[in-house]
């Protein structure tokens, strides 16, 4: 899932403090001029209705219910393939190799993002490194995650639940696992770790809450 300072020079802050210095006093006021036909007392500006890019954002520049070409013109990383209902992106996510994955339902409105890591280790155990830094990211956005425990054994224990070491090889056994979750108003986020086919797959989530799901995944 892009301002500009100004700033007032020396000259002006002179203006302002010699106009202060002398303005009207107690004694000698400043006469004011009744607004006439052709002096009429100023009004304000209308304020301008806020362009749908300064709108606020749900996922990285994107909010839920936007089309396809809506998410082109905000996502500014390359896109990879295109489908009917799915545009892949491919990028950089907290420093890593990612795969960005929109996902609109049959209305065309975006209703998922999900966020596919692709960096390959020799060492098993930095996808659980990568895990717990993309954790900590999400936890200083979203807060403390919604379950008490992020790790999940299923089966393998007696081989390598004693050793830590290991536990990266476990998760590619597909006996160790890693998830939290978040929630808010709009949108649920879940991060997950989990082995398959011997290959680790570490995946961030972003689902609205409000925008209907296809019904396939609805299903699911």
């Amino acid at each position: 899932m892009k301002r500009t300072i100004s700033i007032l020079t020396l000259g002006a802050v002179v203006l302002l403090l010699t106009c202060a210095c002398v303005g009207p006093t107690a004694e000698n006021p400043t006469p004011t001029a009744e607004p006439t036909a052709e002096n009429p007392t100023p009004t304000a500006e209308p304020t301008a209705d806020p362009t749908p890019n300064s709108l606020p954002t749900d996922v990285r520049n994107a909010r839920w219910g936007m089309t396809k070409d809506e998410v082109k013109a905000v996502e500014k990383e390359n896109i990879i393939d295109e489908e009917e209902t799915d545009i892949l992106f491919n990028g950089r996510v907290s420093n890593k190799d990612c795969n960005i994955l929109y996902s609109f339902n049959d209305k065309g409105e975006l209703y998922r993002v999900a966020l596919l890591f692709e960096e390959a280790h020799t060492n098993p155990n930095r996808y659980i490194s990568d895990y717990n830094t993309i954790k900590e990211g999400l936890i200083e956005k979203y807060g403390k995650p919604e379950l008490p425990t992020d790790s999940f054994w299923d089966g393998g224990e007696r081989l390598y639940k004693d050793n830590p070491s290991d536990y990266g090889m476990a998760v590619l056994m597909g006996y160790l696992q890693y998830l939290s979750t978040w929630d808010n108003k709009k949108t649920s986020i879940s991060l997950s770790l989990r082995g398959v086919s011997r290959k680790a797959n570490l995946i961030v989530t972003y689902e609205s809450k409000k925008i209907d799901a296809p019904k396939e995944d609805s299903d699911l």
